[in-house]
């Protein structure tokens, strides 16, 4: 046979890089993934340390009336939709 017919096996694949070099890449990559979602919750905490209590008691009122009159009124009386979810208030 001639040596253009004859068939030779493929070159064995190079192994990944190993060390500091190939570390850093990665390491830098997650921390880019998470560096914005944790400033951006330790900005709400520092900003926002009530956590979303005055919705619940809107909520709570407004199932409280509900409970009380059997109509979704303000404490004073106005008739109005004034829960952040009216799921929660019905529930």
């Amino acid at each position: 046979m001639s040596e253009a017919g004859v068939r030779r096996p493929p070159a064995p694949a190079r192994p990944a890089a190993h060390g500091p070099a190939s570390d850093g890449g990665s390491a830098l990559r997650v921390f880019t993934l998470l560096a914005p979602p944790l400033v951006l919750v330790a900005l709400a905490l520092a900003l926002f340390p009530s956590g979303g209590s005055d919705d619940s008691y809107i909520t709570y009122g407004a199932a409280r009336v509900l409970a009380r009159t059997g109509e979704i009124r303000s404490d004073n009386g106005d008739l109005l939709e004034q829960s952040s979810s009216l799921l929660h208030t019905v529930v």
